[in-house]
């Protein structure tokens, strides 16, 4: 497959688990700001996190590194997933930490 491709299709398998699961998984594109994580993922009740989709075996950029550490100084939380599998793993994780706080 092209580069890019094997995580396009992890992240628009995602997106489409989400909401059918019934949560929003936003692309992230804010012109002037760069490096966001690709999707925002809003699980409701205020509940927000973050998922950046690499390729497997693939590390995110330093921009992206630095705005990773960015978001997680301020409480979100941000996952680096290069398959579903992780992704639907991040999603299971949060579910359970927001049935602890709702």
């Amino acid at each position: 497959m092209a580069k890019g491709k094997v995580e396009k299709v992890a992240e628009n398998q995602f997106v489409k688990e989400a909401f059918r699961r019934g949560y929003l998984a936003l692309k992230m594109e804010i012109p002037g700001w760069r490096n966001w994580p690709d999707r925002q993922v809003l699980l409701g009740h205020g509940y927000v996190f973050f998922i950046e989709f690499k390729r497997e075996g693939e590390e995110p950029r330093p921009g992206q590194v630095h705005r990773h550490k960015e978001l997680r100084a301020k409480g979100y939380t941000v996952y680096v997933c290069d398959t579903l599998a992780d992704a639907l793993k991040a999603l299971e994780t949060e579910l359970g930490k927001m049935a602890l706080i709702i």
